[in-house]
């Protein structure tokens, strides 16, 4: 109910009933007719602007960008880190199909960025995918592997984390893993590059230092433009939309995250 399109429609349908009852009351001449139906205009003007505000290019990009732009992309991997970490973001099985066409857009810009970066470097650096498989069999982190290994990626230095259903569960997943390796007792104090989308990265960078993790972001997936807009832009759009429900997600998420962690 706290997502755009539900709390649009939500408020329209207020506007209606408190329509319906004023127009009810109007006719038996009771004084709080009026009340409601300006309670009603209020509801359902609201409902319109809402939806109009979240639906356009310009507001929408605006708002994301707001999440999207607190870091930059990472040029090259840094000499001093411990592991890369490329978070999951879901995908859909279909075995016949490579991995690049399974993942979906997040999942697909965050392996290739992982690619790009690991490429960069000349030291033999691990990367860790994460993500389990949800109602499939296949974790979305083994085909996010597969993607990044059919792209170049040498496949002896990567590592799968399969368990993990959130973000919190990953940062506990990649600390825990870190303490099982041979890079000492403690798996906190340890610097990852962090990959994820640029919306996601506030989010998960703070998910990472709560488990006692350094992070060097290095975000992916950029989706908020700013700039070179039409008339047409100004006109609600279901593109735009998504944009909106992205960040009023992210936000949420970083709303509870503040409330969960000390």
């Amino acid at each position: 109910m706290l997502f755009p399109v539900p709390l649009v429609f939500l408020l329209a349908g207020l506007g209606i009933a408190l329509w319906c009852v004023g127009h009810r009351r109007e006719r038996t001449r009771n004084r709080s007719a009026s009340g409601l139906k300006r309670a009603a205009a209020a509801a359902t003007g609201s409902a319109l602007a809402l939806f109009w505000l979240l639906s356009t290019a310009p507001i929408a990009d605006a708002f994301l960008g707001t999440l999207e732009r607190r870091y930059d992309p990472l040029e090259s991997l840094p000499s001093e880190v411990d592991l890369v970490v490329v978070l999951g973001a879901g995908h859909i099985e279909w075995e016949r199909f490579p991995g690049s066409a399974q993942l979906g857009d997040a999942g697909l810009a965050r392996t290739t960025e992982a690619v790009r970066l690991v490429r960069t470097s000349d030291r033999a650096l691990m990367t860790v995918f994460t993500g389990y498989a949800g109602q499939g069999a296949i974790p979305t982190a083994e085909v996010a592997r597969r993607t990044a290994i059919s792209l170049g990626m040498p496949a002896d230095a990567t590592r799968v984390l399969a368990a993990p259903r959130d973000t919190r569960e990953e940062a506990h997943a990649v600390r825990d893993y870190l303490r099982l390796s041979d890079m000492g007792e403690d798996g906190s104090d340890r610097t990852v590059v962090l990959i994820t989308s640029a919306s996601h990265m506030p989010r998960a960078v703070r998910e990472f230092q709560a488990a006692g993790l350094a992070v060097v972001p290095a975000p992916a997936g950029y989706r908020a433009f700013r700039g070179g807009y039409s008339a047409w832009s100004y006109l609600p759009g279901a593109v735009a939309l998504q944009r909106s429900e992205r960040a009023w997600y992210e936000y949420l998420g970083l709303f509870w995250l503040r409330l969960s962690v000390p």
